[in-house]
């Protein structure tokens, strides 16, 4: 079974974007391979200059899934900033996009594989290819882990959220939904 490439899903979202009448861009702002850097004092969601590799350290998402992330690339997407993890064979792994309005979280929210995820942010939802959108009072954001969790255990919120998808797919959501709960903590 082919498994999706982040930057597939990046250009799935830049997509959605498009139709949704915003202008995508992507700005190289360098690598990390060292843990993050502070997160902005004011962590609101809608800074659209944030450094979202900033949000969680290598370690911390390593801890989570089933593979260590060497480095991090930071990029924006439909003006929405976002970050890229990768492991030590150069594959994206994770990836975070902190949108800095709630329309595409809305907007992913009513396409037909969207079903509602609990334990996590004021609101949220599972998506396609292994996604979790989150709506806090601080703003929304996706996570995607093309990975499972660590240690391999499911959440009664992921089996309740993903009920007739296959164990790999949802794996990946359970990693994903970690990812999300740590982001959601740190906005």
């Amino acid at each position: 079974m082919s498994v999706p490439t982040m930057r597939g899903v990046a250009s799935a979202l830049a997509a959605l974007v498009f139709l949704a009448g915003c202008s995508d861009k992507h700005v190289d702002e360098g690598t990390t391979a060292g843990g993050a850097s502070p997160a902005p004092a004011n962590g609101a969601a809608s800074n659209d200059t944030r450094n979202v590799c900033s949000l969680v350290s290598n370690a911390e998402l390593s801890a989570l899934i089933d593979k260590e992330l060497v480095k991090s690339q930071s990029f924006m997407t439909g003006g929405d900033p976002a970050c890229m993890w990768y492991d030590g064979e150069n594959f994206d792994t994770v990836q975070l996009i902190v949108y800095r309005t709630g329309d595409l979280y809305e907007i992913a929210k009513t396409l037909p594989n969207s079903k509602p995820l609990a334990g996590v942010g004021d609101e949220a939802f599972i998506g396609s290819n292994g996604t979790v959108q989150v709506k806090t009072a601080k703003g929304s954001f996706m996570a995607q882990s093309v990975r499972p969790s660590k240690d391999g255990q499911i959440s009664a919120e992921v089996q309740a959220a993903a009920t007739g998808m296959s164990g790999e797919k949802i794996a990946e959501y359970e990693g994903s939904f970690r990812i999300a709960k740590l982001v959601a903590a740190k906005l």
